[in-house]
Parts: C-alpha cells; sequence; structure tokens
C-alpha cells in the first residue's frame, strides 16, 4: 500500500464542516479590551429596574430615585426613607420618640436609651430623661456637685447646697462648708473707715440695719471725720447681703469718744455715742425721724475730755428711749432717757449723775429697774437703782460678777441678762434660768430673747473668736463661728421677725455680718 503525505500551513482549514470561532469583543473598533456582556439571554422577561440602581422596581420603596434603595446610606430628617426599612425618618435610635431637631422631644436621637421618661443615671453627662436640667444637679437647688463645677455636698437634698443658710444644732452641713453647723459670712465693706466702733444690729419691718461709728470715713474721695455708718439688709431676706449704706457726719473738730449704740423702729433711728468737742465731751443721743426726714442730736455736756468707755441704748415698752453711759477715769455714771421724740426736739430728757462709779461696762436692766456698772479690776458689779424717772442712787449691792461687757433685754415679758467675765466667760440668764457658757477672756457679749424662753447669745472669746449660743438657759448649745478675721473686737445680734439670726463681728476696720435660720 502506498501513503503520501502532504505539508499545509492550515491542516485545519482543508476540513469541512467545522466553523470559524469569532471572539466580539464588543469594541466596533475592534479593540480586544472591553468586557464581555453579561447579558444572558435565559429566554425569561428581567425584572423592571426603572431608576438603574440595580433593584427591581418591586424591590425598591422609590424605584424612580437612583439614591434610595434596599442598604443605601441613610439621611436622617430628610423625609426621605433612602435605605427603604420603612422606619420613621425622625426616629434615627427607634426609641419611639421623634428627635428634637424636627420639633420633637427626644434630646438624643442617636441614643436609644436616651428620651423624655426614660431612667436617669445621673453624673454621666446624659440628660437621659430629656427633662433639660444639669445632669450633674440631682435635686435641682442650683448647686452641681463638684465633678460639674458646684459645691453641693449632698445633692439629694435640695435644702443642702454651698448656696443654702446653714441651719444650726440639726447635725446637717447645710451650706457644705465642711461643718456640719458653721455659719456663712459675708464682708462689710469699710475699708475706708479708721476708729471704727461697733457693730451693733437693729431693724424695722423693712431692713435690719448694722451700725458702726468711726473717727474718719472716706467717701467720694472726702475724708469726714466723726461718721455714722450703717449698712441696710432685707428684713425679708438678710442672707442677701448689703442692700445699701447710709452715712452722717460732724466735721473735722469732732472726735468720736468710746461707746456707742444703736436702736430702730418704722419711725425712728436712734445713736448713742460719746463724742468730745474742744475741751468739752458729750453724751448724745441723735434721733432720726423717717416720716419727716429731721435728724437731730440731744445731749448732756461735760466740762473734761475724758472719754466715755462704754454706751448703751435701751427701749422702754412705754415708748421710752434710756441712755447709759459710764467711765473708769473719772467715775461718771450718767443715765438721761425721754421718748425719741424729746430727744428729736430736746424736750423733756431727764435723768441723773452718779459720781464716784468707776466702771468700764454699763447697762440699763429695765425688768429690774436698776443699772449694772462692771468694775473687773475690783472684781465687783455696782448696782443702782432709778426711781421717779429722775433719781440714781447707788443700792450697795453686788451680784458677784466681774463684768467687762453686760448686756439685758425685757421682751415678750421675759427677763434676759448676759455678763462676759474674762476668764470666767459667758454667764446667759433668762428669768432666772442660767447657764454658764464656755469663751475663757469673754469681754463682749450681747443677748437677745425668742418665744419660749429660748435665748440667743454671741461673744468673743480670749483668742477674738466668735460663739454663738442658743436654747434656753441650762440645754444651750454653743458654736464657734469661723468669720475669717482676725481676733475679734466686738460683736452684736438681732433676731428678726423671721426667727433668723443676724451676727455682725469687727476686727480693726473690717467686719462681716452672717445670717441663719433657726
Amino acid at each position: 500500500m502506498f501513503l503520501l503525505l502532504v505539508a499545509c500551513s492550515d491542516p485545519y482549514g482543508a476540513l469541512k464542516g467545522r466553523p470559524e470561532v469569532e471572539v466580539d469583543t464588543g469594541d466596533p473598533t475592534g479593540d480586544d479590551n472591553d468586557p464581555p456582556e453579561d447579558t444572558v439571554d435565559t429566554g425569561e422577561p428581567q425584572p423592571l429596574d426603572s431608576d438603574g440602581d440595580g433593584w427591581p422596581d418591586d424591590d425598591d420603596c422609590v424605584p424612580d430615585d437612583a439614591t434610595v434603595y434596599p442598604g443605601a446610606a441613610e439621611v436622617w430628617y430628610d423625609g426621605v426613607d433612602q435605605d427603604c426599612l420603612g422606619d420613621s425618618d425622625y426616629d434615627q435610635d427607634h426609641d419611639g420618640f421623634l428627635a428634637a431637631e424636627i420639633g420633637g422631644d427626644d434630646c438624643l436621637d442617636t441614643r436609644a436609651d436616651v428620651y423624655p421618661g426614660a431612667p436617669e443615671t445621673w453624673y454621666d453627662g446624659l440628660d437621659g430623661d430629656c427633662a433639660g436640667d444639669d445632669d450633674f444637679d440631682q435635686d435641682g437647688d442650683g448647686d452641681p456637685v463638684p465633678g460639674g463645677a458646684g459645691d453641693d455636698c449632698d445633692d439629694e437634698d435640695p435644702t443642702v447646697s454651698s448656696l443654702a443658710e446653714e441651719t444650726l444644732d440639726d447635725g446637717i452641713d447645710g451650706d457644705c462648708n465642711g461643718d456640719p453647723d458653721g455659719f456663712r459670712f459675708s464682708l462689710l465693706d469699710l475699708s475706708s473707715a479708721s476708729g471704727l466702733q461697733g457693730p451693733r444690729i437693729a431693724g424695722d419691718s423693712a431692713y435690719v440695719m448694722i451700725a458702726f461709728m468711726a473717727d474718719s470715713y472716706e467717701e467720694s474721695g472726702t475724708i469726714y471725720a466723726a461718721a455714722g455708718l450703717a449698712h441696710y439688709l432685707s428684713a425679708d431676706e438678710p442672707s442677701a447681703g448689703s442692700v445699701g449704706m447710709s452715712s452722717y457726719y460732724w466735721g473735722s473738730d469732732y472726735e468720736i469718744q468710746g461707746g456707742m449704740d444703736f436702736w430702730a423702729d418704722d419711725d425712728y433711728q436712734a445713736w448713742a455715742y460719746g463724742l468730745q468737742y474742744g475741751s468739752t465731751r458729750y453724751l448724745l443721743v441723735d434721733v432720726y425721724q423717717a416720716s419727716t426726714g429731721l435728724f437731730r442730736g440731744t445731749g448732756w455736756s461735760y466740762p473734761t475730755s475724758k472719754p466715755f468707755a462704754d454706751v448703751e441704748l435701751t427701749a422702754g415698752g412705754d415708748g421710752s428711749l434710756h441712755v447709759v453711759g459710764c467711765d473708769e477715769q473719772l467715775g461718771f455714771l450718767t443715765w438721761m432717757h425721754a421718748t425719741p421724740d424729746g430727744f428729736l426736739g430736746n424736750t423733756d430728757v431727764s435723768g441723773d449723775d452718779a459720781s464716784d462709779a468707776d466702771s468700764t461696762a454699763c447697762v440699763l436692766d429695765l425688768a429690774a429697774e436698776e443699772i449694772l456698772a462692771g468694775q473687773p479690776g475690783n472684781n465687783r458689779t455696782l448696782v443702782y437703782k432709778y426711781f421717779d424717772e429722775a433719781g440714781l442712787a447707788y443700792d450697795g449691792a453686788d451680784p458677784g460678777w466681774t463684768a467687762y461687757d453686760i448686756e439685758t433685754e425685757a421682751s415678750l415679758g421675759q427677763r434676759a441678762l448676759a455678763v462676759a467675765e474674762g476668764s470666767r466667760g459667758v454667764l446667759a440668764q433668762v428669768d432666772g434660768s442660767t447657764q454658764r457658757l464656755s469663751g475663757g477672756g469673754a469681754t463682749a457679749v450681747d443677748i437677745t430673747v425668742g418665744a419660749a424662753g429660748n435665748a440667743y447669745v454671741v461673744y468673743a472669746d480670749g483668742s477674738g473668736e466668735p460663739w454663738l449660743a442658743w436654747g434656753r438657759p441650762g440645754a444651750m448649745n454653743e458654736l464657734q463661728l469661723d468669720t475669717d478675721l482676725a481676733a475679734v473686737d466686738d460683736v452684736d445680734l438681732y433676731l428678726t421677725t423671721s426667727m433668723k439670726v443676724v451676727v455682725a463681728a469687727r476686727a480693726g476696720n473690717r467686719a462681716v455680718v452672717g445670717v441663719v435660720g433657726l
């Protein structure tokens, strides 16, 4: 058999029945870089996608908007459900409350645990219940906790904060000063005064007045000699601090001499004090009448320049004012009295003097109808009786007090007396009930009495620290007061009709006032 082999350049091209393979790139130019068409003709109709976003119209909640389809990025609060979840476009966190951004009441629409009425988690920085309150002020008293830029030491009690007044004897640090029964003081501006005396406190229905006397006082660039000053507090809200100040002056030829006192009611204000003019000294009472604006002084003169050591002004139940002045150097004890109108017009002013009555503290005891004059150098107290509204005579009795200061009050049918006895402390007495308070070295004291025989006593101890005592003698509480002053020279107190105790203290030309409700 014979086999013939023939060589060809395309051995397959001559085979009949084999079609040529043609690759269509989809590029009419013949470029081979185009991807293949992904259309597969299955012979079935394809779902309609009107906006061409890849989602059939049946699954696309807005088939004519290519930005809206299942899984699209949601744009909140534009009224469009971009991701086709069917939820509210105004409730991002799905907690059932509409966002505050569109006028709803959900204050934080990105957290499902924050909505109106939700349980509040305090101090996390979130207003969990959308109440609009401070998350660091749980009790709503206006004073946040220290972590929230406040100083509230008990944020569950709205009566306790650094803005509150302290209530004494309740065991609670009401004003958050670290002292459970502390006393909050504010400074009175007396920086331009020198030679200060006082404070003395009195009040009417509108104001509580804290009075001082000064050898000199500068006001509006002018220096005045012999000045009377009074800071005014609101009688309703004395803790708000000073709401004004009044002042009056005598002139450069006058000099305030030791001792002063102050009294006021709705009709009058009265100042009692010692003053020297040239070589003559005076025991004076200046009266201001509110209805007329009259302001006049009346007093007795003495041909000497020796000062009074103490001056006390006491109001009687019959509307009269009694003034007592005493000194140690000349031994005069002076008593004069009149109505406020009598002192204002220099009419019906009467009284008496007693000599050889050396004393550094004196006061009139209206309830006992006697004048008490302390001689601490002799460890005794002189007792003088006054009678017939004119006479003054030594009684000879000695109650046994070493009195550096004496204060009395007769009100509500009760007689109150307090004696600063130096190293023996303070003797407090109401209607015969007596208690000796602590505070050795006490040299300044004041007392007032309220309902049910409760007494309120303020005094300065030998270190110049002020103390407050309150209650019925025999069971009185005592508290040292923090005034931020150096050694206190003088103290006074006043009980308002709302049973708030106003205390003032002075050291040099710095003075403070404190208020507490009891």
